[in-house]
């Protein structure tokens, strides 16, 4: 079977994690747009100096250009999965640069919204201490539904937008295709953009690639290689409130509508969002690990990572405190083993930016929509994976060595299903990126070319008590019992094996080598001609920013003649 047609087959399950929003933001944002565009010009001109906002990468200060602008004219920043926090937030800092009036805003993906989702509980949260930091520095967040494509001509309109900033995310070429349409967008409608690649990595991929010489390394130790040849992370920056000046743009500024769904607390989630949690979480890291220092020579980051993943928490941060707190406790410089984890995702990240046709195996995966719905909700009769999917289901994260296993068991363990409904489930309903989700489903699936062959293979030494907790249909079972579920009679309240673990093993492994026989010769070929012709590869350019470019060839007198024409156009 084709793998198109998998891929089309399967959509149905992870529907079934899809729900429509109970509200819709729009109505109120566009009431509120309303609002604004009755103001008087001459109201908000009287209370506001006036200047001209320009491209923060230039570094010089315009605040005496007067005449080609006025406080109405506003900053639009538009937070990004990338970066979801005011710290060590790159493209804020440059958005900021001479700004006189801002708005802040986030678009808020309507498929996504579903309360039961792991991913959407941490987003809502994220989101509301977003709006918290933002009322402590005199503004808000607005949080806008729909697509900015859709969104933003309206937006610019309505707020007088004259500048757009994101941050954007470096190693995720679907986000840096979306963020290309919207710098294309906002040009064309003369609204001047300023973008950065936000710190999500130690070791961005366009600098690791650059380093190797034009192809991303594809195995864990030549990327590590390459890393340590690279000069140290630089440090992160703050975002002090001196930096942000916070002048309302309008009377309802301040007072940005709270939506009903984003205002519910999910008080049993263990994830709370938002880089307040985020950095308090890490602090609390780093004091355990310096209070039993005599026992623990690495700090445990396991309540953090999935703050790093989601943009709250900068991973350059939790690099130089770490380092910071090493140094105190062992009188020595810390070296990059200390950080196995980033450097872990960092490669993950420097993978995809290859085309995924270039790296992959060709696996003939089957798509049974009914054995991938008992995986999806935990109810394959196997105690061990049903605990795992149900934490996973409810938490969002689980830990790596049992995301790994039962990934493994979906695809060539047991199940031999394709991976692209783990990827859709994980990316899209648990808390992590797109790149992530591919590259652990490549790694337990062994469809990649790096894959490494001490991925879990059969059940981990997993407690007991944690599958009684999750799976309690199974609670007065032996632990041999819940371990060996084929060697005892099924609880009534619980389902029976989905298969026959032995004989399903056995087949997935030889569908396996099988495939290895027939199109492994063909990846390694694919591999040898990338190398021989010296393909070189980077990350998916964001389209140039004319702006920035047309400031850098002018005079002062002809770049403001330019940004002067621009302007009149737009706001005719």
């Amino acid at each position: 079977m084709e793998k198109e047609e998998s891929t089309s087959r399967c959509e149905s399950p992870m529907r079934l994690q899809r729900k429509r929003p109970a509200t819709d933001l729009r109505k109120e944002s566009q009431k509120e747009s309303k609002r604004e565009s009755t103001e008087s010009n001459d109201e908000i001109k009287s209370s506001n100096s006036s200047a001209t906002p320009e491209p923060a990468s230039t570094g010089s200060d315009r605040s005496d250009i007067d005449g080609l602008s006025s406080p109405e004219h506003v900053t639009l920043f538009w937070f990004t999965e990338a970066a979801l926090r005011l710290n060590d937030n790159l493209g804020l800092k440059a958005a900021m640069k001479d700004c006189k009036a801002v708005r802040f805003c986030y678009f808020l993906d309507e498929r996504f919204i579903n309360e039961s989702s792991p991913r959407w509980k941490f987003i809502k949260s994220a989101l509301s201490d977003l709006d918290e930091q933002l009322k402590k520095l005199g503004s808000r967040l607005h949080v806008l539904s729909g697509q900015p494509s859709e969104r933003l001509p309206q937006i610019f309109s309505d707020w007088n937008v004259v500048r757009l900033g994101f941050s954007a995310h470096p190693g995720c070429t679907e986000m840096r295709r979306r963020d290309r349409a919207i710098v294309s967008l906002a040009l064309r409608h003369g609204v001047e953009v300023v973008y950065r690649d936000a710190p999500q990595c130690l070791y961005p991929p366009r600098e690791i690639i650059k380093a190797a010489g034009g192809m991303p390394p594809l195995t864990f130790p030549s990327f590590v290689g390459v890393a340590s040849q690279l000069p140290e992370p630089e440090k992160p920056i703050s975002v002090p409130e001196s930096d942000i000046v916070m002048c309302s743009v309008s009377e309802d500024h301040d007072e940005a509508p709270q939506n009903e769904i984003l205002a519910k607390k999910d008080l049993d989630f263990p994830w709370a969002g938002g880089e307040t949690e985020a950095r308090a979480r890490f602090m609390s890291s780093l004091r355990h690990w310096l209070i039993n220092r005599e026992t623990q020579a690495v700090p445990d980051l396991r309540a953090v990572t999935p703050y790093i993943v989601q943009g709250c928490l900068s991973v350059r941060q939790v690099y130089h405190d770490v380092n910071r707190v090493y140094e105190e406790i062992f009188g020595e410089k810390a070296t990059l083993k200390l950080h196995f984890s980033s450097l872990h995702r960092d490669f993950l990240y420097n993978l995809a930016v290859v085309p995924g046709e270039d790296l992959n195996l060709d696996v003939n995966f089957d798509c049974d929509e009914a054995r991938i719905r008992t995986w999806l909700e935990g109810n394959t009769g196997f105690p061990w994976v049903d605990a795992v999917m149900r934490q996973f289901r409810t938490e969002g994260w689980v830990a790596p060595t049992l995301r790994q296993a039962v990934l493994w068991f979906l695809t060539r363990g047991v199940l031999w299903q394709t991976p692209d409904i783990a990827v859709q489930f994980m990316s899209e309903f648990c808390l992590l990126d797109l790149p992530l989700a591919k590259g652990y489903a490549a790694w337990a699936s062994g469809t990649g070319a790096w894959c490494e062959n001490d991925v879990a293979h059969k059940c981990p030494k997993v407690d007991a008590e944690y599958i009684r907790k999750w799976v309690p249909e199974v609670r007065e079972l032996t632990d041999e019992q819940i371990h060996e579920p084929w060697t005892t009679q099924t609880p009534a309240d619980y389902v029976s094996l989905i298969v026959q673990h032995k004989i399903s093993h056995r087949r997935s492994q030889a569908k396996y080598y099988e495939t290895l026989k027939r199109s492994s010769g063909k990846l390694l070929s694919r591999l040898d001609k990338l190398g021989r012709e010296k393909t070189k590869m980077t990350p998916l350019n964001l389209e140039p920013n004319l702006w920035e470019d047309q400031k850098s060839t002018m005079d002062r007198e002809t770049y403001l003649h330019f940004l002067q024409k621009v302007q009149n156009n737009w706001s005719h």
